[in-house]
């Protein structure tokens, strides 16, 4: 038979299989519920490689056809199907049409360029990848479901806005900044919407940052701590500081539980590379870090009680 048949790449034929269900349920008229298929082929995308490379003696054509299974499989899942879900939400203009078609040639150059690099990698090193270059074309599945979410807060803008969101994150797919992604937020004021909605939840400090520190808890899991820096503070800044909040006091919780994300079992990417590093299965890994872990979160348990006496109170001294 042609191809190479193991676990390795179920997680790839997983996230396929739900593109193509998500693409029949578009052409029907569920778009809300395709948006699910789309978040789990991101899901399923995240975590193949980190499956493919559970299995020992991987053989290089086994590993090489990991790597160009993969493309093609995101071209459709998360190339393909974006792109007709967003015409189903209303990119339908001359507009519309060109920066779905920019979005694809430019996330099908990502995905060429991340083959040739990693192609390189593999034949100087055998160890696990660290970082990326550029933005992954696997965002796509949280971006655009997180953006949907706020169409009842974006009301008339939400169109408007979902052509610049589009076009925003097919030039970070080729010119890998995320610096262009905040000043982008701040221009088409998403962080002011969130605020909004945010302080709608809650005025209570302590509260906020409770919410706060969940968010960055869940998205540590998944990014790196600089671009998931650059991206949510200029999202979450304005509700912080419009409680009173020290901008300062909030810059630790943030680089605190981002730090804790990264190391959270079953998905912190950390985990991994220890992982790799060590030979130690993620399992005992995971067993042995819940303690830490534990004790990492009292003490943001602790900061985020003072910042609110701090917030309360002005009163008291200022620890920096």
């Amino acid at each position: 038979m042609i191809g190479f048949y193991s676990y390795t790449v179920i997680l790839t034929y997983l996230g396929l299989a739900s593109a193509a269900l998500g693409m029949m349920l578009t052409f029907n008229g569920f778009a809300r519920y395709a948006l699910f298929c789309l978040a789990f082929s991101g899901l399923c995308d995240m975590f193949d490689g980190k499956v493919a490379r559970t299995k020992a003696n991987r053989t290089e054509d086994e590993k090489r056809f990991g790597i160009q299974i993969d493309s093609p499989c995101d071209v459709v899942c998360l190339g393909a199907f974006h792109m007709i879900l967003c015409y189903s939400m209303g990119m339908r203009g001359i507009a519309g049409i060109c920066i779905l078609v920019f979005y694809l040639t430019a996330g099908v150059i990502r995905l060429a360029f991340f083959n040739v690099m990693e192609e390189r990698r593999q034949d100087e090193t055998d160890e696990a990848r660290k970082y990326y270059q550029g933005l992954p074309i696997t965002s796509i599945s949280i971006i655009l479901p997180l953006f949907c979410t706020l169409r009842p807060l974006l009301g008339h803008r939400f169109l408007s806005e979902l052509h610049i969101c589009i076009l925003t994150v097919g030039v970070l797919f080729i010119i890998a900044s995320a610096t262009l992604f905040s000043w982008i937020l701040t221009f088409s004021q998403i962080p002011q919407t969130v605020a909004v909605y945010l302080m709608n939840l809650t005025d209570n400090p302590m509260i906020a940052l409770i919410i706060v520190s969940v968010i960055l808890l869940f998205i540590g899991l998944f990014m790196e701590i600089t671009p998931a820096i650059v991206i949510m503070t200029p999202v979450l800044l304005p509700f912080i500081t419009a409680l009173g909040i020290d901008p300062v006091m909030f810059g630790i919780i943030m680089v605190l539980n981002l730090l804790i994300g990264l190391v959270t079992p079953p998905v912190g990417m950390v985990l991994f590379v220890l992982s790799g590093v060590s030979g130690v299965s993620i399992e005992k890994i995971s067993k042995a870090i819940i303690p830490y872990i534990l004790v990492s979160a009292g003490v943001i348990l602790l900061i985020i009680v003072y910042t609110y006496l701090m917030a309360v109170n002005p009163g008291l001294p200022v620890p920096y």
